[in-house]
């Protein structure tokens, strides 16, 4: 028996933050985190 697997992250490689957060007080400060890469995997299990 074989199985198979494939997905992509972030197909169209958009560039984006993520968890922005406003720093409190009057700094001006606004801190995110960049987003992933676009990413492929491909997985094959077999069983025997």
């Amino acid at each position: 028996m074989m199985a198979s697997a494939f997905w992509v992250r972030n197909l169209f490689d958009e560039h984006y933050l993520q968890n922005v957060t406003v720093q409190a007080g009057n700094s001006g400060l606004v801190v995110g985190t960049p987003g992933d890469p676009r990413m492929a995997n491909v997985t094959a299990r077999l069983w025997f």
